[in-house]
């Protein structure tokens, strides 16, 4: 959500899908339909993790509706630290997703 707010000069919407089954792919192609791009963000490591799964399903689904290839906003591939510390400087956070925007726009 910090990424979002930081970013005034571009329309930004942020959508928290609650469950890949069912998998609400209408909700993001209408989001995609305004922008023609999307970024895909979650806490998981790179492989494997459910960015792609998002990914997957709108570029199958609607792959007409965007512009730009989807960037993945993930974790490297490594295990996630319990410490709270530690574990935030693994997780991405809105530098990286501010980034993610900029390649895209």
């Amino acid at each position: 959500m910090d990424a979002a707010e930081d970013r005034l000069e571009v329309n930004v919407e942020v959508i928290d899908p609650q469950s890949l089954s069912p998998f609400d792919v209408d909700t993001i192609a209408a989001s995609v339909r305004k922008t023609s791009r999307l970024v895909v963000n979650d806490e998981s490591p790179h492989s494997y993790g459910l960015r792609a799964e998002v990914a997957s399903r709108v570029t199958e689904r609607k792959i007409y509706l965007l512009d730009v290839p989807i960037p993945r906003v993930c974790v490297s591939d490594t295990l996630i630290p319990f410490s709270p510390p530690l574990k935030d400087e693994v997780l991405s956070g809105a530098a990286e997703i501010n980034s993610a925007i900029d390649r895209i726009v």
